[in-house]
């Protein structure tokens, strides 16, 4: 009983985020634009270690809104992270994100998890 006890328990594991490291996701959203309820594309960065976050909505998510999400969060935050976590953003994509051509796909597509050290 002890054994079923002790396998049964709940466990947690604290996180840590260091300072300096981003996470990046895509979402959407139902908006109210002139009047009109519309599906948005939202892009997501945030530091998890001051829970401080940006957020900016597109009409798509595309290679163009993936890269000015990013300029804009980096001038909201007033530099530029040491790393950046990717969740996989493929599934907000009409088909999965596969093969979806130059014009819609984001420059990430086919990338499950990535880390990016930056270093300018």
């Amino acid at each position: 009983m002890r054994e079923r006890r002790l396998r049964l328990r709940e466990m947690f594991v604290p996180l840590s985020h260091p300072p300096g490291h981003a996470q990046v996701d895509f979402g959407e959203a139902l908006a109210v634009i002139g009047g009109e309820e519309r599906k948005v594309h939202f892009f997501a960065m945030d530091l998890p270690h001051s829970d401080a976050c940006f957020v900016k909505a597109y009409p798509a998510e595309t290679s163009e809104a993936f890269c000015d999400g990013h300029i804009a969060a980096f001038d909201f935050f007033g530099g530029v992270p040491l790393s950046i976590l990717y969740d996989p953003l493929r599934q907000h994509h009409p088909g999965g994100g596969q093969d979806l051509g130059r014009r819609h796909a984001p420059a990430h597509t086919g990338v499950q998890r990535a880390a990016v050290p930056l270093s300018f």
